[in-house]
């Protein structure tokens, strides 16, 4: 965005790249149920009980402390959940990013945002079948 707005601003270096394959992020998008929500998904069956657990190298990060709290409820304490900046410099295998731009105190200004780095950009992330 700042290279197309702000062309000498920056200088422009080459797309990162890795010696190592990895696979291409994934777009999980919630299923039809009664909250229409993702997490209530993974971590409640129909009879209220938990159903998903996360390991050690999986994460749920989040934009703000709020949201966190929201998430902790829902999962029960079931997985590690850290906001962003919690987050900075450690890795993990899985990272499940949930609601940024939905909790983003710039709403839909985001879209716009979209709407001017859409026609520039290519991305190679597909929504995942769910």
């Amino acid at each position: 965005l700042i290279l197309e707005l702000f062309p000498a601003s920056i200088d422009r270096l080459a797309p990162e790249t890795s010696h190592i394959e990895g696979p291409i992020p994934i777009v999980l998008q919630s299923l039809a149920n009664k909250d229409g929500d993702l997490l209530h998904e993974l971590f409640q069956k129909g009879d209220g009980t938990m159903s998903c657990e996360f390991g050690a190298d999986q994460v749920i990060l989040v934009r703000d402390e709020k949201t966190k709290r929201e998430v902790i409820e829902i999962s029960g304490h079931r997985a590690l959940v850290l906001t962003v900046l919690e987050a900075k410099g450690m890795e993990f295998t899985d990272c499940l990013i949930y609601n940024f731009f939905a909790s983003s105190p710039f709403g839909k200004d985001w879209r716009t945002l979209y709407g001017i780095v859409e026609p520039h950009t290519s991305s190679n992330v597909q929504p995942a079948a769910t």
